[in-house]
Order: structure tokens, then C-alpha cells, then sequence
């Protein structure tokens, strides 16, 4: 019986309650009868109809109760009868009848949609239906509707959806939706009509969700043709016209002309004979399984059953597809170009008026824009913001002049009143401390509302890299005061960082570097670290403790101690070891000066096998104690996946001097980065970074390991997945040069590019030759670009550019040995990992011969 029907029968019941005896009877309610009750007990019944044997009778609250009960949908027929009781009281006789409970619901099984991808849209559209659940003929129809649209939106515009109810036993069903998606309707033109200030490639090139089917492309969902998505769509053609001044621009529905292929009928018949033979092969294959069979025949007895019905429920689906295209013909007028006349502000008493109306960056006399009118409003409304006036309301009102081309602008205000903090409170923090999110946030309680500190405190706090705050953040105002509680709802991230990486060259086997540290120790936002890092490059070991908030202050603290064994080229090698302590400050929202000063003993050696088998050894000691401030700029909205903001850094260490030691250098390094929208979601990455070194206070002195008054070590060598460019090999971009040495020491005295001229026994030789040996840069620069395109919320894949090189003393800036690679990286953002496992595939643009290469690299970790 449908749904409608039994609103009818509960409209007579209803009326039945209403007259007769039923509603003049006096009296107490002696007795209570349920008849037709299954599933449900006497008791779950009484307290769903609240109305127990001695309540008083009142008429009134037994249709209420009628009501609520024909409301809940657990029955489909109810009717309550009044007798006398033996007692002199009144007996309710109620007849129900149960509604069937679902015992399974199932859909159709399509390649074209899932079976989630309906539930969660049926969970969206909020129509429950669940196995266990009563049978509600009204919620069966919305379901129906519900899916029918969502195949509307994969471009199955004549999709059928019908839900077959079967009788499994007297009180439960078995819900099926059968679901024939038919054809895809594809867009096969578009074209505008009555526009003569755009053309229609500029037209169609606003939509956003909607496109022509291109023959190198047709996988595109955006060609497939859906009403609703069209109509949000042309919104933005709209908008172009209304930004160049025609307000009256008028777009009417698409005429739509559907065409189909002529052999289409030939292709349908064809599919129609292939499913048939594949139903006849599938019935074929359900041949009994005896028990008496062996184990492996049974098994693939199943298979091919299992293999047999699939295939015959895919060519079924596939015949009852036709393909359809659409031409779609939007007609429009354009109308007149309207001029910027007068705007006027009303209601502004916080602001001066005339600094309200500057907002508007539409001189009087010019073409009208739309989007710069929207901007000025969104302006005043986030100045308000800014002042406390949460709520302040600014509408803006355009007046056309009538039989003039000129357009008038009113922005009307009504301030209200401005709103202070109460509370800030954070939800969402199992293991953060409120304390360590709270003194990011920008606002204090009791102060004054800004729109603009909420957003920069939002920031600050995924800044943190531990604790993320995705949605904005709830503001709710206190009944009766001029005051509002802000709440930050957001999921703890991992505390703990992992880094590994790891790469084969044929020159230097398999290396693994790995690195753990805590951002978040105990909840309490302090740093603490241990890299490790081993292989045939290079060995790291460092122990790393840092408080971000001194005694609850801005004030950074920390201290490092450290062992490093790195390979610099080919044969150089240096292990260093010692301490160092790092002092800093907070300086505004986005920026921090630090200073670090470290104490290294630096060993160095490198042995030389010339051409006769010789071994010359180059070995000496740097103590190097200094000192480096440290300037950094930072807006990105997120260290592990950024995807806007920019990032600044500055450092100038200096070593020597004063301070100790037998070095003395300066080494000031420049970095820069910045993340911006590309298009739709895709992002646009640019880094560049810089440096030189000079010797100072006379120099390091002459060693077998200072080059130009500076370390080898302390010099620049590019090349790698991190440092850069990527595809070469870790620090092996470096200039190479002719040694003169002191052969009674070793020590080296210079290094020159061209050694023609001068005598061959100033030179170190392999065979009477000179030899050339990489020897480090005092300059260096690295430009990267990536064009990310992110796929999901766990994957990303990015296009990259790099170009880098190291020079020497004796270059000038130039790019003619700049090396430059080119390639592709998949990143992976794992949960257990913080930072993305990245899978490096390229090609050098530009190389030196002696360059060292490796086409494919994994590593975990940023690329910059």
C-alpha cells in the first residue's frame, strides 16, 4: 500500500479520535491492548506511545500520541479503539501493523559508479536506508531520485533507477535498486550566439566545469553534460561581462540538440548479440558442484562461474549503452557598457566616508567594474572585522541612471556593535598543551575582535607542523553581551618526524640517511632530535635539543652536539665534531632573528693515486669557531605540504677573528621561497638561493686543505635531491682547478684554471701531467621551480626545473657551466610519516663531461 494511502487511513483514524465517545468519555484509563505487535514488545510500545494504564483520558494528548507514533514509520496501519472497562475506567484497543524491516539492500553492480560512492551520496542527501531498518516506501522513492541524479552528474542523463522490493519472510524485505545507466551524454559543441565583445573561444575558455569533448583528451569528465553543473558554470561568464561594464547581460538556458551517431543502432545490436552469447556461456557454466569432487576442481569450477557471470553482467550493462552527443546553443544579450557614475557610503559612523568610498578603485567615468566594486565591499567588510564589528552588514546597491549608460554605486552599512573576546579554546589537542597552541594565537581574551589576527593565528598554528586546524574557526557569540568565544577545532598531526632517503650511483653503491625528531616533545612544543645518517657519501650523527617559548617568552634556546663524516667529489673527506648553542626571538607574526655560535674541529684528508700507482695525501686540521645570526621571513601555511606563502632566509656566519680558532671566513647565504595558486587546485613553486664565502683576518693560513684562505669543506658543492640540482650526484657540482703545492708539505698555495705558462713542477701531477681536482666554490646560486598537481589528499605529482652551479675565484657570474635538469617527482604523504616519500625521475638539461648523473632517486623529505 502506498504511502499515500495510509496517510489516509491515518487521516480516519485521526478523525475517529475526534468524535463519538471517544471524546466524551470521561475518566481514568484503566487498560491498555496492543494487537498485531511482532517484532516490537509490549513494553518498547507503551513507552514509545507514553500513555500508560492509569494516566488520565484526555483525547488530546491520545491524537498526539497517535501522531507521533504514525510519525517514528515504524508501522504502516494503526487504530485505536475506546471500550468501556469492567472497573468503570476506559480500555484503548490498539490494532498495528509493523512495518517489514530491510534485511539487505543492495544496488546494481556498475563499472560506472560504486557502491560507496552511493551510500555517501545517499548519507549527503540524508536518506537513511540500512539493513534493519523499518521499510519506508517515501525514503525508497527519495533514494531512487538520489541516485538517478548522481548518474545525471557521471553524464548518464537517461539512467533508469527501480527498487525492487522482495518478501524474504512475513516481517522483513530484501531492497534491490536496479540501475540502467544507458549512454553517456557528451558535449560535442558549444557555441554562443548574439556576442560580439567576446568571441566564443573566450567565452568558453571562463567555464571551469564544462568543456567541448577534445579528440586527444576524451577521458575529461568536464565534457560530459550535466543541467545543474552548466548553470553554476556560466556563472563565470557572467561575471565577465559584468566586470567590463555590462550590468545587464543577459544569458538564457542553452537550447540543447541531441544527435546520435547513425551506426549507433548497428553498434547496439552487435553488443545486444555479444551479451546474449555471454548469458548463454553463464548459464552453461552453473553446472552443479559435487561434493565428491577434488578440492581444485571445485575451486576452479567456482572461478569460471564467477568469471562467466561477471563478463555476462559487463557485456549486458555494455548494450544497453548509447552514446549520445549534445550541441549546445547559448543564446545571450549583451546589452549596453555602463560607466562608474557617483558612490555613496551611509551608515558609516566608525570610518570617515570619504576613506570608505576610496575603497572603490573605479575612477568616475570609467568603465564599470564589477569585481573591483565586490573587492571594495569585501575590503569594508573586513575593516569592520578588523575594529570588532563582527556582524557588520555592507550591501552595496547599483543604480542605473535612466537614459544614460552610467551606473551609480550605494554602499550601505549598518555597523553594529563591536564584540571582545571571552574565551579562546582549542579542541581536538589529545597531546598538544593548550599553552603551546595558545601563544600563536594573536588575540588575547578580552580584547578587541580582528578577522585579520584570527587568520594570521590560524596560520601560525598549522605553522607549527603538529597540530592542524583545517576548517575556520568557530565563533559563538554569548546571548545578551557584546562578547564572542573563539574555538580552534583541529587534529593533532605526527609529533614525531622520520626522514630516510636513499639512492645507487655505479660510482658510490647504495647510501641510506635517516633522521628522527620530535617537534612536539611531550606535548610541550620543544624540539628534540637525532639524525643519523650513513653510507658511502657521507655519515652525520647529531643530537639536537631546542624551547621555541623561553620561560614563556618568545625566546628560542637550544643546543646541538654533533659528529659529521661527509665525501666531498671524489676522493675528499672530512669528519667534523662539536657543539654549538643557538639563542633567538620573535620579531612579528611571520618573522624570528637567531644567533648560533659553534665550536668544530674539522679533519680533512684526501689521497691522490697518480697515473703510476703513487699516493699522495692531503690531510689537515681546521678548528673553526664562530658565530651566525640568522634572519627568517616565513608565511607558508604549512611546512610538510605547503601550498602558499613565502619564506625568507638570511644567515652571515662568522668565523675567526675574535673569536678563536684558526679559521677566518664570512659566509653570508641567501634563501628564498615562495607557494601560489597556479590554476584551480594545481600549485606554482619557485626557490632560489645564493651565498659566498671570504677569507678575512689574514685568512686560514696555507694547509693542505685551505684553498684561497678557506676550507675545501666550508666552500660550495651542489648536486643532489635536496641541495640541488637534482638528478646529480650528492655535492659533486664544483669547480675544478690546477693545484700548486709546496711538495715538501703538501700545503696548497693556489689553484688556477689554465696552468699554460707556468712551470710544470709548481703543479701536483699524475704522471707528469697536472691534474685537475675539485676544489669548491666561493659562490654559488640555485633557482628551482615546480609545477605541483595534487592528487587527493595522499599524492602529488610535480614537474621541476633546476639550475644551479658553483664558481670559483677566478669566474665572473655566468651561466656557461650552470648545470640544469629537468623531470618529474611523485610524492607520496603517508600517515605515518609527516613528510613526503618522493620518487625522482629525470634527465640532465645541461652537464660537464665529468658530471656524475642518476636518472632515478628515492628519497623522503622536502624538495626545498
Amino acid at each position: 500500500m502506498r504511502k499515500s494511502q495510509w496517510s489516509l487511513v491515518a487521516a480516519l483514524a485521526l478523525a475517529l479520535l475526534a468524535v463519538g465517545p471517544l471524546c466524551a468519555a470521561p475518566g481514568e484509563i484503566e487498560e491498555i491492548e496492543v494487537l498485531g505487535l511482532q517484532r516490537m514488545t509490549r513494553e518498547a510500545f507503551l513507552h514509545a506511545f507514553d500513555i500508560r494504564p492509569g494516566d488520565p483520558y484526555d483525547v488530546v494528548q491520545v491524537r498526539a500520541r497517535f501522531r507521533a507514533l504514525w510519525d517514528g514509520s515504524w508501522f504502516e496501519d494503526i487504530r485505536i479503539e475506546r471500550e468501556d472497562a469492567p472497573g468503570g475506567g476506559v480500555a484503548l484497543i490498539i490494532h498495528v501493523k509493523e512495518r517489514p524491516m530491510i534485511a539487505s539492500l543492495t544496488f546494481e553492480e556498475l563499472t560506472s559508479v560504486t557502491r560507496t560512492e552511493i551510500e555517501d551520496r545517499l548519507r549527503d542527501r540524508d536518506v537513511r536506508l540500512r539493513a534493519g531498518s523499518p521499510v519506508d516506501q517515501g525514503k525508497i522513492v527519495d533514494a531512487e531520485g538520489v541516485i538517478r541524479d548522481l548518474m545525471a552528474e557521471k553524464g548518464f542523463l537517461d539512467a533508469t533507477v527501480e527498487a525492487k522490493i522482495d518478501r524474504v519472510t512475513e516481517t522483513s524485505r530484501a531492497i534491490h535498486f536496479d540501475i540502467t545507466p544507458g549512454g553517456k551524454t557528451r558535449i560535442k559543441k558549444i557555441q554562443f550566439t548574439g556576442n560580439t565583445v567576446f568571441k566564443n573561444k573566450k567565452l568558453k575558455g571562463e567555464l571551469q566545469l564544462t568543456e567541448e569533448r577534445r579528440w586527444y583528451w576524451p577521458w575529461s569528465g568536464k565534457n560530459l553534460y550535466h543541467p545543474q553543473k552548466w548553470d553554476q558554470d556560466v556563472t563565470a561568464v557572467r561575471k565577465l561581462y559584468q566586470d567590463s561594464g555590462y550590468l545587464d547581460v543577459d544569458i538564457r538556458p542553452p537550447v540543447v540538440e541531441v544527435r546520435q551517431n547513425p551506426k549507433e543502432d548497428k553498434k547496439k545490436a552487435k553488443r545486444e548479440r555479444s551479451a546474449e552469447r555471454a548469458r548463454i556461456a553463464a548459464i552453461e557454466a552453473d553446472v552443479p558442484i559435487d561434493a565428491s569432487m577434488k578440492k581444485k576442481q571445485r575451486k576452479k569450477l567456482l572461478k569460471k562461474k564467477r568469471q562467466a557471470d561477471k563478463k555476462a553482467r559487463k557485456k549486458s550493462e555494455k548494450a544497453k549503452k548509447v552514446k549520445r552527443w549534445v550541441q549546445l546553443t547559448v543564446p545571450l544579450t549583451e546589452g549596453i557598457q555602463y560607466r562608474m557614475g557617483k558612490v555613496e557610503v551611509t551608515g558609516a559612523e566608525k570610518f570617515e566616508p570619504a576613506n570608505l568610498r576610496a575603497t572603490v578603485r573605479v575612477p568616475e567615468g570609467a568603465i564599470f567594474r564589477n569585481d573591483l566594486v565586490d573587492r571594495a565591499v569585501d575590503d569594508i567588510t573586513r575593516a569592520y572585522e578588523d575594529s570588532g564589528h563582527l556582524y557588520a552588514s555592507v550591501v552595496r546597491r547599483i543604480q542605473r541612471r535612466e537614459g544614460e549608460p552610467i551606473a551609480d554605486v550605494e554602499i550601505v552599512i549598518d555597523e553594529d556593535k563591536p564584540y571582545y573576546i571571552a574565551r579562546i579554546e582549542f579542541s581536538g589537542n589529545t597531546a598538544t598543551h593548550d599553552r603551546v597552541l595558545r601563544r600563536e594565537v594573536a588575540l588575547l581574551e578580552g580584547q578587541r575582535f580582528s578577522r585579520t589576527l584570527l587568520d594570521i593565528s590560524k596560520i601560525k598554528i598549522n605553522q607549527l607542523g603538529y597540530f592542524s586546524v583545517e576548517e575556520e574557526p568557530v565563533i559563538e557569540p554569548i546571548e545578551g553581551e557584546s562578547r564572542v568565544n573563539v574555538k580552534f577545532d583541529g587534529v593533532e598531526q605526527g609529533r614525531n618526524e622520520i626522514q630516510v632517503g636513499g639512492g645507487y650511483s655505479g660510482l658510490d653503491g647504495a647510501f641510506f640517511n635517516g633522521v628522527y625528531s620530535t617537534r612536539n616533545f611531550l606535548g610541550r612544543g620543544q624540539v628534540v632530535s637525532a639524525a643519523v645518517q650513513v653510507g658511502g657519501r657521507s655519515s652525520r650523527y647529531q643530537l639536537t635539543f631546542q624551547e621555541p617559548w623561553f620561560f614563556g617568552r618568545p625566546w628560542l634556546v637550544g643546543g646541538s652536539v654533533f659528529r659529521r663524516d661527509a665525501d666531498f667529489g671524489s676522493t675528499f673527506s672530512t669528519t667534523s665534531r662539536g657543539v654549538g648553542v643557538i639563542f633567538g626571538r620573535r620579531l612579528g607574526r611571520a618573522s624570528r632573528i637567531n644567533i648560533g655560535y659553534n665550536w668544530e674541529d674539522l679533519s680533512s684528508r684526501q689521497p691522490i693515486i697518480d697515473s703510476l700507482g703513487q699516493t699522495t695525501v692531503f690531510e689537515a686540521t681546521n678548528e673553526i669557531s664562530s658565530i651566525t645570526p640568522f634572519y627568517v621571513f616565513n608565511t607558508v601555511n604549512n611546512p610538510y605540504r605547503p601550498s602558499r606563502g613565502t619564506q625568507f632566509n638570511f644567515s652571515f656566519q662568522v668565523a675567526g677573528g675574535p673569536l678563536g680558532g684558526n679559521t677566518n671566513f664570512l659566509r653570508p647565504v641567501a634563501r628564498f621561497t615562495h607557494y601560489g595558486r597556479a590554476w584551480g587546485r594545481n600549485i606554482f613553486a619557485v626557490h632560489a638561493q645564493g651565498g659566498v664565502i671570504r677569507e678575512w683576518r689574514g685568512g686560514s693560513g696555507i694547509t693542505p686543505s685551505n684553498i684561497e684562505g678557506v676550507p675545501r669543506a666550508q666552500r660550495f658543492w651542489l648536486g643532489g635531491d635536496t641541495q640541488g640540482p637534482r638528478i646529480f650526484e650528492t655535492r659533486s657540482i664544483t669547480p675544478r682547478r690546477y693545484w700548486i703545492i709546496d711538495p715538501a708539505t703538501n700545503n696548497i698555495l693556489g689553484a688556477v684554471a689554465d696552468p699554460t705558462g707556468s712551470p710544470l713542477s709548481d703543479f701536483f701531477t699524475s704522471g707528469g701531467v697536472p691534474l685537475l681536482i675539485e676544489s669548491g666554490g666561493d659562490r654559488y646560486y640555485l633557482f628551482q621551480t615546480e609545477l605541483i598537481f595534487p592528487l587527493g589528499e595522499q599524492a602529488e605529482v610535480a614537474l621541476f626545473f633546476d639550475v644551479g652551479d658553483a664558481l670559483f675565484e677566478d669566474q665572473s657570474f655566468t651561466f656557461e657551466t650552470s648545470r640544469m635538469s629537468s623531470g618529474l617527482e611523485v610524492r607520496f604523504h603517508l600517515p605515518v610519516f609527516p613528510v613526503p616519500l618522493r620518487l625522482i625521475y629525470g634527465f640532465p638539461v645541461r652537464k660537464l663531461e665529468s658530471d656524475r648523473t642518476s636518472s632515478f632517486t628515492f628519497a623522503i623529505g622536502r624538495s626545498f
